[in-house]
Order: C-alpha cells, then sequence, then structure tokens
C-alpha cells in the first residue's frame, strides 16, 4: 500500500503536542537554513482590556524579557506598529541601549543589533507583534524576503490565534457554565 502520510521536515515537531515555545524554536530553526542571520524570534500578545502588550513565545536560549509587560502608551514606537499596522525595521538596537523601556534597553544589551517587527492582525484586529532580531546590525542586517516573511508571519498568526480562540473559547464556556 502506498503511503499516504507526509511528513513536513523541519516542521515536523509544529503537530506534536509541544509547547509553543518549542513550535516558534522549530520555526526559527527551518528559517536558519534560508536566513542565518536571524538570531531570535519572539511574539507579544496585545491585551485590548489593559491596552498593553504581553511577552507570549520566544526562540532565543535565554529570554531577555520574559514574562514582560508593557502599557502601549509606554511604549511610542510599538504603538506606531499597531495604528500603521505595517512593519518596522531598525538596522540598529543600539538607539535603544539607554532608551526610557526596560524591554528595549535588555534586547540591545543582549547582544541584538537589529529588529524587524511584524503586526499580527487577524483581519482589523490586532493581535500583537512578531520580532525578528539579528546580532548583526547596519543598513543590510535584515534583508527579509517578502515570501519568507509572509510565510513565517502566517504560521506564528495560526499559532496565536489557535491559543487565543482556544483561550476565549474556555472563558466563553466558562462564563455559560457558571451563568456569568
Amino acid at each position: 500500500m502506498e503511503n499516504i502520510f507526509l511528513t513536513n521536515g523541519l516542521l515536523e515537531n509544529l503537530h506534536t503536542d509541544s509547547s509553543f515555545n518549542d513550535k516558534i524554536k522549530t520555526i526559527h530553526s527551518a528559517l536558519k537554513k534560508q536566513c542565518t542571520f536571524i538570531d531570535r524570534i519572539s511574539a507579544i500578545l496585545y491585551d485590548a482590556g489593559m491596552e498593553g502588550l504581553k511577552s507570549f513565545i520566544h526562540s532565543s536560549p535565554d529570554d531577555p524579557v520574559s514574562s514582560y509587560t508593557c502599557d502601549l502608551e509606554d511604549a511610542p514606537s510599538l504603538k506606531q506598529i499597531k495604528s500603521l499596522q505595517k512593519p518596522r525595521l531598525v538596522n540598529d538596537l543600539g538607539l535603544f541601549k539607554h532608551g526610557t523601556n526596560a524591554h528595549t534597553r535588555k534586547i540591545a544589551a543582549h547582544g541584538y543589533g537589529s529588529s524587524y517587527a511584524v503586526p499580527m492582525m487577524d483581519s482589523e484586529r490586532f493581535l500583537g507583534i512578531i520580532f525578528f532580531n539579528s546580532h548583526i546590525s547596519g543598513n543590510n542586517s535584515l534583508k527579509f524576503r517578502a515570501p519568507i516573511r509572509s510565510c513565517v508571519t502566517r504560521l506564528i498568526i495560526r499559532v496565536i490565534t489557535f491559543r487565543v480562540i482556544s483561550s476565549d473559547s474556555r472563558t466563553f464556556l466558562r462564563r455559560v457554565g457558571t451563568g456569568a
């Protein structure tokens, strides 16, 4: 009988019951085959209730901004990504080394030289931001090819949307169960 089951090779881990961090590490590992300069991928989620951002997943061995939250009002460049719904490229993260926000100082202090930030949108709904960081800085530090950027962004959005939908469903089911 013919084997009709396919393998995803480098992305095989995406279909297991592994953690979201393990899944993002799998995506990062596969992406590094094409884009060797990407040293970290991370995502932060938007919490509309608190008008803020919360760190969510990352692919780095040590996370400089683990369990981090910030008000969107206190992070003007991230707020701008949300309002413009456009990616942001920072070729020299040294600009933030002495900034007022802890997250930017920590990223720069960990030796990351550049950052490419992509807003995650579900139609008009802002979900958060995906960051691609590199230890390289300069004008050509993050040469993202549109198809790779689009593919990875869609993969991460699917993973996050699944978690948000699952979380919303559990909240909904709890409310229905309690009559709230």
